[in-house]
């Protein structure tokens, strides 16, 4: 050992306390509804703030309406969208 941790003086370790039986007739288990509850809150929490966070910083032009009222110009056209395709073959 490095002499620094070498004690110049006897040390002694006395017991504090007895050690403690649990009680027979309250054993310990774990509390399932609270540790399923308390995960659920949070997570909707979170997914309510995810979602109005993701709206509040989502700046996309879904309108022509939107448009002329951000850029403050007339929108001379537009493409209708159909279904998932942009252009329907004739």
């Amino acid at each position: 050992m490095a002499p620094a941790f070498l004690a110049s003086e006897p040390v002694n370790i006395s017991r504090l306390d007895d050690a403690s039986v649990p009680d027979e007739k309250r054993p310990v288990s774990p509390q399932t509804i609270l540790y399923t509850i308390a995960p659920v809150w949070r997570g909707l929490l979170l997914g309510v703030a995810l979602a109005f966070l993701g709206d509040h910083f989502d700046h996309t032009l879904r309108s022509t309406l939107d448009a002329e009222r951000y850029l403050g110009v007339p929108v001379l056209g537009s493409v209708k969208k159909r279904g998932r395709r942009l252009i329907v073959p004739a």
